[in-house]
C-alpha cells in the first residue's frame, strides 16, 4: 500500500482510501485510461480510410458527371437538295441550288451552310454560303443562284454543305 499526500490538507493518506481522514476531502481518482488492443485501432483506422475513400469518390463521380455532360448544341444537317433553272433570262444561264437544312440538335444556333457547283468542263466553278439560323428541329430550305453557270457547262453536279465550326 503507497502512501499520498491529501490535496487539501497534505497530510499522509493510503493511496486507497477514498477520504482523507484528516479533513475528510474525497479523494479524486485519477481517469482511469481505457487501453485498447493496438490491432483495434489499426482496424479502425482502416474503416475511417475506406470511408473516406468512398466519400472522395463519390462526390469525384458526381462532379465529374456534370462535367461530361453532353453540352446543348446546334447540329444542322442536310435533308434534301435539289437545283433548276428557273432564274435564267433570255440568253443569261443561270441555275438556282435549293438546299433544305434541319438544326438536329438540343440547342438553338447560328452555322454557316453552303452549296458548290462543278462541272466536268471547268470542275468546281462556284461557291455560295450563308449564315442560318435555326431552333431545335426546325428546318429551312435556303436557294443559291449561280449565274456562273453557262450552256457549254456538261453534267453540272452541286453539294450542299454545312461548314463545321
Amino acid at each position: 500500500m503507497a502512501l499520498t499526500n491529501c490535496t487539501e490538507c497534505n497530510h499522509q493518506i493510503s493511496s486507497s482510501a477514498e477520504t482523507c481522514p484528516n479533513c475528510g476531502v474525497r479523494r479524486h481518482a485519477a481517469p482511469s485510461v481505457e487501453k485498447r488492443h493496438p490491432v483495434l485501432n489499426v482496424i479502425g483506422a482502416i474503416v475511417f480510410v475506406i470511408v473516406v475513400f468512398v466519400v472522395l469518390v463519390k462526390l469525384g463521380s458526381k462532379s465529374g458527371n456534370q462535367a461530361t455532360a453532353p453540352q446543348p448544341k446546334p447540329n444542322f444537317e442536310v435533308v434534301d437538295r435539289l437545283s433548276d433553272d428557273n432564274c435564267t433570262h433570255l440568253d443569261d444561264y443561270c441555275i438556282r441550288i435549293h438546299c433544305t437544312y434541319r438544326n438536329a440538335g438540343n440547342a438553338a444556333g447560328r452555322m454557316r451552310v453552303r452549296a458548290k457547283a462543278f462541272s466536268d468542263k471547268r470542275g468546281q466553278f462556284a461557291d455560295y454560303y450563308s449564315d442560318l439560323y435555326l431552333e431545335p428541329g426546325e428546318q429551312q430550305r435556303m436557294t443559291f443562284n449561280v449565274p456562273e453557270a453557262t450552256l457549254e457547262d456538261t453534267n453540272i453536279k452541286y453539294q450542299c454543305l454545312v461548314d463545321t465550326p
